[in-house]
């Protein structure tokens, strides 16, 4: 699964993507629980990811979020989760790596691709998200 943005390519998870490095990261668990801190935990994210990316048919898409210019470069994560949601609904989520919040409009690009995504292939009618108030 690809989506590709002006600077990004939203895909699949890999194994060389460094999902774990950036978590590793303390300002990636200010915005969430101290269960998220363990090593352990971005580890079994990936491995949740990749195995609903092999899911027919397939109602989550988390993806990596990757720089076009570098293509080794990993910038965060992305998704649309229908699984467990009412039929033709999803959750939106984007998570960037701590170097990467506040700046260049990443988060707004990601999120234009990811809704045209659900409402056009998905065939979504509802797309929402939540977060804490000081993200």
């Amino acid at each position: 699964m690809e989506l590709t943005t002006r600077r990004f390519l939203l895909r699949d998870f890999n194994g060389a993507d460094a999902f774990e490095a950036y978590h590793s990261d303390p300002r990636s668990h200010e915005f969430y629980g101290t269960d998220h801190m363990a090593p352990e935990h971005a580890r079994k994210l990936l491995e949740l990811f990749q195995a609903w990316a092999s899911e027919n048919p397939r109602t989550n898409f988390q993806l990596a979020i990757i720089r076009r210019k570098d293509p080794q470069t990993l910038v965060g994560c992305c998704g649309l989760r229908s699984a467990g949601e009412e039929r033709g609904a999803a959750e939106l989520g984007i998570e960037l790596a701590p170097e990467y919040w506040g700046r260049y409009a990443y988060a707004t690009e990601v999120l234009r691709a990811l809704v045209e995504f659900g409402f056009g292939m998905m065939n979504l009618h509802t797309i929402y998200g939540g977060t804490v108030s000081a993200n």
